[in-house]
């Protein structure tokens, strides 16, 4: 559509200063304007008056066009009057709903979302699959003969861009600024740093995948500085990945949820989400969970998710428990803990409320320091230097001592089998019987933790396995300690047997 055809579409109306305006951009265009281009002109006219000042019409038409654009991304778009010129800022979040590989250095964390990270290559480094990447911004400067004029200056901010390829985005946006020249220039720069910029830097050919190398992210300047390329390729690789953890946390948050448990639809804001298995639930059924695991279920050291048998992290039950929940948790978690240590046993005394005790050097006795109860610690029953032990548990010792003592009661006589009894009791000697017959089935049926050493028996078909004690992941086939599925494509152990 050329300005002489449009004037013959205004026709009488061509004097108008507000038609001359719109007439005087498809003259000024370097392309010729579509009918349909020039009709969207045309409806975006102010009303006419013949008396109409320029200025108040540029106006008009550069308010129209920011209006949509913060209208369109959700006001992502700030701006600045000052005089004539309007300067603004646009903050550009390029998504790629294809995902994007991006390469660089393996992070010494724990990944929020494990599952973007589709490779890890020591020599090579790891490989990402992202969808959102961190922000681009575009500041500019409308002049007041703008749209008239649809040159204005710019400038790009970007944290993670190399300063060669800001440059090049820069020129790629000044050629589209005069692909639509008194077409909202504005605009179409905006939606080409949403939505194409990515797509522009870094896809090699029309059916390639998207890569970002980040090995390859070192400016001239910074590559002969005493700074190395690795350091700089793990600040980027730990910039793009935690973007898009706080994307991701974001949008869980923004969106709304249907708690399993109660059925009620809330905001993200009113939930959580576990990092183990992913699942989520409202706060207030969370903490009625953890609170009744706490303080009376047996798995009060481990609470589990609402919706399935895994342990919930540290963080997130302190996330929805009251303070006096969380201190009854630690303190049990404590015990567990002391309980485990061969020289710790818990006071024997039901009045006394201390917790645990520590024994002699010997690990044969002890003395609570709360209620000064002096006890065995074989039985737990009142300290008995002269005689054996007629009750109680003889603990605390190995299976192999366990097995030697067993045989030798087993093999001797009459005589021998009675002085045996009158040294560690009777009951204690066939509890350590059937201890024995426990540890031989914990050799034929079960596997020790690589990291506990806890024996684990499995049972389902999974070889993945993971300690409930420690939550050490490992392979059931080989024992090895492992992190992720990773190890069933890599080893030639199968996932499932």
């Amino acid at each position: 559509c050329s300005s002489t055809a449009a004037s013959e579409i205004v026709g009488k109306r061509a004097d108008c200063l507000c038609w001359k305006v719109i007439l005087g951009c498809c003259a000024s265009s370097s392309r010729k304007m579509s009918v349909e281009q020039f009709f969207e002109l045309l409806s975006r006219k102010i009303p006419c008056h013949k008396d109409t000042d320029a200025g108040a019409l540029y106006c008009a038409l550069r308010n129209e066009e920011l209006e949509l654009i913060t209208t369109t991304y959700a006001n992502r778009l700030t701006t600045e009057s000052q005089g004539d010129v309007i300067s603004g800022e646009f903050t550009a979040l390029p998504y790629c709903s294809e995902g994007v590989f991006v390469v660089g250095t393996g992070l010494h964390r724990e990944l929020q979302y494990p599952e973007i990270c589709v490779s890890q290559d020591t020599d090579a480094g790891s490989t990402y699959l992202l969808n959102r990447l961190p922000t681009i911004f575009f500041r500019f400067y409308l002049g007041q003969f703008y749209p008239m004029d649809p040159n204005f200056s710019f400038t790009l901010e970007c944290a993670w861009l190399p300063s060669m390829l800001v440059d090049l985005l820069s020129a790629r946006l000044t050629e589209e600024m005069s692909m639509f020249e008194g077409q909202f220039a504005v605009k179409h720069c905006c939606e080409f740093l949403q939505n194409e910029a990515m797509e522009f830097l870094f896809r090699s050919t029309p059916n390639a995948p998207l890569q970002i190398n980040l090995f390859q992210f070192q400016d001239t300047d910074e590559a002969s500085s005493s700074a190395g390329g690795g350091n700089q390729s793990y600040r980027l690789t730990d910039l793009l990945v935690g973007h898009e953890e706080q994307a991701r946390n974001q949008e869980f948050t923004d969106a709304l949820h249907e708690c399993p448990v109660c059925f009620e639809e809330l905001p993200g804001t009113q939930c959580i989400r576990f990092r183990k298995c992913r699942h989520f639930a409202c706060r207030e059924c969370a903490a009625a969970s953890f609170a009744e695991q706490i303080t009376q279920s047996t798995n009060a050291c481990e609470p589990t998710c609402v919706s399935c048998a895994e342990p919930v992290r540290q963080q997130e039950i302190r996330a929805v428990v009251t303070n006096e929940q969380y201190t009854l948790y630690e303190q049990r978690l404590l015990n567990r803990t002391l309980s485990s240590m061969p020289d710790m046993v818990d006071c024997p005394n039901r009045d006394c409320r201390f917790g645990h005790v520590l024994l002699n050097e010997n690990r044969d006795q002890g003395i609570c320091p709360s209620c000064r109860f002096h006890f065995c610690a074989r039985c737990r029953a009142a300290f008995h230097n002269e005689t054996a032990c007629q009750t109680g548990p003889h603990t605390r010792l190995s299976p192999d001592k366990v097995a030697e003592l067993v045989a030798r009661y087993q093999q001797a006589g009459v005589d021998g089998r009675a002085q045996m009894e009158l040294q560690y009791g009777k009951a204690n000697l066939n509890q350590l019987i059937t201890e024995h017959q426990s540890n031989e089935i914990i050799k034929t049926a079960c596997k020790r933790c690589p990291n506990c050493h806890v024996a684990i028996q499995k049972n389902g078909g999974c070889n993945h396995m993971t300690c409930k004690r420690c939550h050490q992941e490992f392979c059931w086939l080989c024992g090895v300690a492992m992190t992720g599925t990773g190890h069933f494509t890599t080893s030639g152990c199968r996932q499932f047997t």
